[in-house]
């Protein structure tokens, strides 16, 4: 007699295919096609982080700005050169701003480690910050996004 144990495998084959035709089946037969609720929640999550984004970019610049408008309106009698001034105005900014507002993510809290670089370039400075991270938190589910900013600026305060 010839031997039948080539036909177990073939056999279990035949039933793994048969499990995942009916699991297919079955995601077709209940899926609604209603998409658009699906749709729209991770759109509105997009449009969290786009308005957290732009809020944050807003502030930083408003702080820079009205830091280095003090550090320009300082006294000429400070022998302190125009950086150290306007770390200094930008500190005391962001301490005042810190009580005040929250903003979500780590971007005063870099500022307050002095995290940033402040170069001369042209007339006027470059203010970078980089590694400024945004965290959106929904019940279970959260959104971090990532992301570097540089503001460019007269010593006068003006957003260039």
């Amino acid at each position: 007699m010839l031997s039948r144990r080539g036909h177990v495998p073939t056999l279990m084959l035949f039933v793994a295919a048969l499990a995942l035709c009916i699991a297919a089946w079955f995601s077709f037969l209940t899926f609604n096609g209603d998409i658009r609720e699906k749709a729209a929640s991770l759109q509105s999550w997009n449009e969290r982080v786009e308005a957290e984004r732009a809020y944050t970019e807003f502030v930083i610049e408003g702080l820079v700005a009205g830091a280095a408008r003090e550090a320009s309106a300082a006294s000429a009698e400070d022998r302190e050169d125009y950086e150290t001034r306007f770390d200094r105005f930008l500190q005391l900014r962001v301490a005042r701003f810190s009580e005040a507002k929250n903003i979500s993510g780590n971007a005063l809290g870099l500022m307050r480690t002095h995290s940033y670089l402040l170069k001369p370039q042209g007339e006027g400075y470059v203010f970078e910050l980089k590694g400024i991270f945004l965290k959106i938190e929904d019940g279970g589910n959260s959104v971090v996004q990532r992301f570097d900013m540089s503001v460019s600026f007269t010593p006068s305060g003006e957003i260039r």
